[in-house]
C-alpha cells in the first residue's frame, strides 16, 4: 500500500492539479495513518475538482468525521448519496454517525436500508439497535442486538452486547437466559 501510495505522490507532484492522485492520496493515507490534517487539503481538492463524483464527497467526509468534525462529515456523506443513493459506504457511514449524534429517526432511515443488503454487518445491526433503543423502540432493539448475537461474524461480542442491553432495561430473567447461553458457547472468554 505504502508504494501505490508514493506512487500517487509522485503523480501529484507532476499533476498537481490533477485531482485524482489528491484522492488516492486520502484513500491511501486514511489506510497508512496519515494525520487528518496532511489529507485535508487533498480531500477538499478533490471534492472541490469533481462534485459531481460522489465518492470525493464520501472520502471527504470520512477525513473530516476522523477530524471530529462530524456535522460537516455528515453534510459531505449526505452529498454523495445525492449524487448516487447507491453509495453504501457513504450510507453506512452517515447511518453510524448520525446514531453517535443521537439523531435516532434519521440513522435508522439509513442503517434499515443497509441491513437489507449487508445483513450481517456488525456495526450496522449495533448502529441500529442503539438507534432503535434511542428511540424507545425496545422490542425492534432487541430483535436486533439478537441478530448481532446469531448473524455477524462477532458472536460472543453480539451476545454480550445483548446482555447489557436487558441489563440497562431490567430484564434481569432475559438476563441471566443470556448469559448462561455466553457461558456454555464461550467458556473462554
Amino acid at each position: 500500500v505504502r508504494a501505490a501510495c508514493n506512487a500517487y505522490q509522485k503523480a501529484h507532484s507532476a499533476l498537481p492539479t490533477w485531482w485524482m492522485p489528491r484522492l488516492a492520496i486520502v484513500r491511501c493515507g486514511r489506510i497508512t495513518g496519515v494525520p487528518n490534517a496532511d489529507l485535508l487539503e487533498h480531500a477538499e481538492f478533490a471534492v472541490k475538482a469533481r462534485p459531481q463524483i460522489a465518492i470525493t464527497h464520501t472520502e471527504y467526509g470520512a477525513v473530516l468525521e476522523e477530524a471530529g468534525r462530524k456535522a460537516e462529515a455528515a453534510n459531505a456523506y449526505q452529498a454523495a448519496l445525492r449524487i448516487d443513493v447507491r453509495r453504501f459506504d457513504a450510507r453506512i457511514r452517515l447511518g453510524i454517525l448520525l446514531a453517535d449524534l443521537g439523531q435516532h429517526q434519521a440513522a435508522k432511515r439509513h442503517l434499515e436500508i443497509i441491513v437489507r443488503f449487508r445483513p450481517r454487518e456488525m456495526r450496522v445491526l449495533l448502529a441500529l439497535a442503539e438507534s432503535h433503543e434511542g428511540l424507545g423502540e425496545l422490542s425492534k432493539a432487541e430483535s436486533t442486538y439478537q441478530n448481532l448475537a446469531q448473524k455477524t461474524l462477532y458472536p460472543a461480542q453480539g451476545l454480550a452486547r445483548l446482555i447489557k442491553f436487558y441489563e440497562r432495561h431490567g430484564m434481569a430473567k432475559k438476563s441471566s437466559k443470556a448469559k448462561k447461553r455466553f457461558k456454555s458457547r464461550f467458556p473462554n472468554q
